[in-house]
């Protein structure tokens, strides 16, 4: 009997350790590894983040090409824009778009094509060609009146407007801000991207950042300038602005017209 009862002891013994066995290699494995993997990270090497390099630019923002004129720096300007100084590197000249209209009107867009007009109504010189409203345009109003002995139609006043606020320049010096007088030199719009001025010659500037700038005489000649951010971006009187004068010509509705007159009347801005 104890010679049976031993045998089954041992013999339960064996089992025990033979079933112990398998967990105890398990846990040394997993033990194993996890002392594995932190000694790979222990001896990972750190990340170095790398930023992207961008190749300088070619304008130097000084006086002449500063941010608020917004031109961009070419070997040469091309026929519709305007050297305005310099502010480029090496040879470089700052360009500029260009449009303008003046005396009894003649219009330049700002790819080069030069027409004249006899309305007496109020019409859409540029506009924001990409939003539906625009987000702003520029119109003049022209009103009958004598220029060099002839009664013809004149640039009378000139209203820029941008989401609502209105800047009106008439003759003179005389400029509105929603109705309102005041003075170009002291008026802040506490926008640090819209600006009233007067500027050489003492014409009245005013200037959206970024994007345009309108100058009138105070007289019959207003000229808008636009930075290359408007290319093919604008519609009116003076055109796209894509540097292709063939289809200045276009019309609200996208269709192009070789007739001068129908042109200008569809850029009609409200009644006569």
């Amino acid at each position: 009997m104890a010679t049976r009862t031993i045998t089954l002891f041992a013999l339960c013994l064996a089992v025990y350790v033979v079933s112990a066995s398998p967990i105890k290699k398990q846990q040394l494995r997993s033990v194993l590894k996890t002392n594995t993997e932190h000694q790979k990270i222990k001896r990972a090497p750190p990340v170095i983040p790398r930023f992207p390099t961008f190749p300088p630019t070619t304008v130097k923002y000084g006086d002449s090409c500063s941010r608020e004129l917004d031109g961009i720096c070419r070997d040469s300007c091309l026929e519709n824009e305007n050297n305005i100084g310099g502010g480029c590197s090496g040879s470089q000249v700052c360009c500029k778009d260009d449009g303008d209209a003046r005396g009894d009107p003649h219009y330049t867009s700002f790819d080069g094509k030069r027409f004249a007009s006899q309305g007496k109504c109020s019409y859409i010189l540029t506009q924001d060609s990409v939003n539906t409203p625009a987000d702003w345009k520029i119109v003049v109003h022209n009103e009958e009146g004598l220029h060099n002995g002839r009664t013809v139609s004149l640039v009378s006043f000139v209203d820029v407007d941008i989401k609502g606020i209105l800047i009106t320049f008439g003759p003179g010096d005389t400029v509105k801000v929603d109705g309102n007088p005041v003075k170009p030199d002291e008026y802040v719009f506490g926008n640090d991207d819209l600006h009233l001025m007067r500027a050489i010659n003492n014409k009245l500037k005013f200037y959206f950042k970024g994007y345009f700038d309108v100058l009138f005489d105070g007289e019959h000649k207003v000229d808008v300038n636009l930075t290359p951010l408007l290319a093919n971006k604008v519609c009116g009187l003076l055109g796209n602005n894509d540097e292709d004068p063939s289809n200045d010509f276009m019309m609200p509705d996208g269709t192009v017209t070789t007739k001068r007159d129908e042109f200008i009347a569809s850029w009609q801005d409200g009644d006569c």
